[in-house]
């Protein structure tokens, strides 16, 4: 019918919307969580007496931290 047709022209067009939203957005976080990431290190490890494992690590829970945000963000736009 006709009603249905038009829902899923509606259907399709939010949902190339919402994906090249994801793609628009991942772009600007995944440069945001390289370049904070090295400044965490860098800070981190500066204020433990320039110690680089103490700050490796604070870098990759920073980094774990953002992706494991990133991918449930995600799923839940994907899901949903």
């Amino acid at each position: 019918t006709e009603t249905t047709s038009r829902l899923i022209e509606v259907y399709e067009a939010i949902y190339e919307g919402a994906d090249s939203f994801l793609k628009a957005e991942y772009k600007v976080c995944f440069q945001f969580i390289a370049l904070f990431g090295v400044v965490v290190l860098f800070l981190v490890s500066w204020g433990s007496d320039w110690d680089f494992y103490q700050g490796g690590l604070t870098a990759l829970s920073f980094w774990l931290g953002a992706l494991t945000s990133m991918a449930s963000g995600y799923l839940g736009m994907k899901v949903a």
